[in-house]
């Protein structure tokens, strides 16, 4: 075995593909036949991943102009409690600010479903549009 290098001069793999990298080696990528043969995974970039519906921007100007009663913004508010997540949803109306809060067991859809099935029941009469603001 030859002993090209002291102990305290040599570094860990990572640290050597990043000096190759950073150019602070004489050595290239293309020297290296094995780097240079793997297959790296190629980053798809979606368009409109995620389409949810209009933007919030476009909900009709009754809405908007916060001249009638019964138009409500939903939003889930994440915090932490012990340790454990907990999560709020709150339902405020546009005009007098009049706000609906349940405390839910987490920020899934099917959380959220249920909590609004039964919002729905207590203040159906009440709800005549939610608007979400489409966040994570």
């Amino acid at each position: 075995v030859l002993n090209l290098f002291l102990p305290e001069e040599m570094v860990c793999t990572k640290t050597l593909y990043s000096y190759i990298d950073a150019q602070l080696l004489e050595v290239r990528n293309i020297d290296l036949i094995h780097k240079m043969s793997r297959r790296l995974p190629k980053c798809v970039v979606r368009k409109n991943h995620r389409i949810l519906g209009l933007s919030i921007e476009e909900r009709p100007t009754e809405v908007d102009n916060r001249e009638e009663f019964g138009h409500f913004e939903i939003d889930t508010i994440v915090g932490l409690r012990n340790g454990q997540e907990s999560v709020i949803l709150t339902m405020i109306e546009r005009k007098t600010r009049f706000q609906i809060i349940r405390l839910i067991d987490s920020k899934d859809a099917d959380s959220v479903a249920y909590t609004m099935k039964n919002i729905n029941k207590e203040y159906g009469s009440i709800i005549k549009s939610i608007t979400a603001d489409n966040g994570l």
